[in-house]
């Protein structure tokens, strides 16, 4: 987009803006609830649409990228932050089933890193409401809107907020000894992630033998 573009979407946008904060609170609460349903262990979940400053900065810096406003994808975002790798592949599940997935945008972070490398995983899917949706009143005023869904685990949350501190938020390049360091509490993390899950797949067995035993 060239200037003039990004400066008719930018007030197109601040006039709509109620809209798009609207469509991230009624995100929250759907996915409050149909997480809860399926017995998805949350530690919590954050919604907002993009600032009119964060949207006028990401214009200056990466504006002329973008052929037209709708390959902007994130003006609506939802965190979900959840307990173990297993409720991360439950939740994918459920936004498969619940939305429409725009798969050519929707990223898997831990994919584009190499057999060698740490660093940031979470799976980003931008979604829109699905026709069942779409159909109900209450939801009609966003037909047509896209949100970028991020999904990791609480040690993977952790990382990311190291890591955007450390990478986006400053011009600082650190020495290659404490870069080593970053990368092995990344790689730390990961195995611990995995070493979580593997626990409480025994407790989850232990768990079901007792109910079953109690039951006889």
């Amino acid at each position: 987009m060239n200037k003039s573009e990004q400066k008719e979407f930018l007030s197109k946008y601040s006039k709509n803006y109620s809209t798009y904060n609207n469509f991230a609170v009624e995100l929250k609460g759907i996915f409050e609830k149909i997480l809860t349903m399926n017995a998805v262990h949350v530690a919590h979940i954050e919604a907002r649409a993009k600032t009119i400053e964060s949207l006028q900065g990401k214009l200056d810096k990466k504006g002329k990228k973008y052929n037209s406003p709708s390959e902007i994808t994130d003006l609506v975002g939802v965190r979900i932050v959840v307990y173990s790798l297993d409720d991360i592949d439950v939740t994918e599940k459920i936004i498969r089933r619940e939305f429409s997935v725009d798969e050519v945008n929707s990223i898997d972070k831990g994919k584009e890193l190499s057999v060698k490398e740490f660093g940031y995983l979470s799976k980003h899917f931008i979604i829109s409401l699905n026709q069942e949706r779409e159909h109900l009143t209450e939801y009609s005023k966003y037909v047509g809107l896209k949100a970028e869904v991020q999904v990791r685990t609480i040690l993977q949350h952790a990382w990311a907020a190291i890591e955007h501190k450390l990478k986006y938020k400053s011009n600082i390049e650190l020495p290659d000894e404490q870069k080593r360091e970053l990368n092995s509490i990344a790689a730390s993390l990961e195995s611990n992630d995995k070493s979580f899950k593997r626990i409480l797949d025994v407790y989850n067995e232990i768990y079901e033998q007792k109910l079953n035993n109690e039951s006889k």
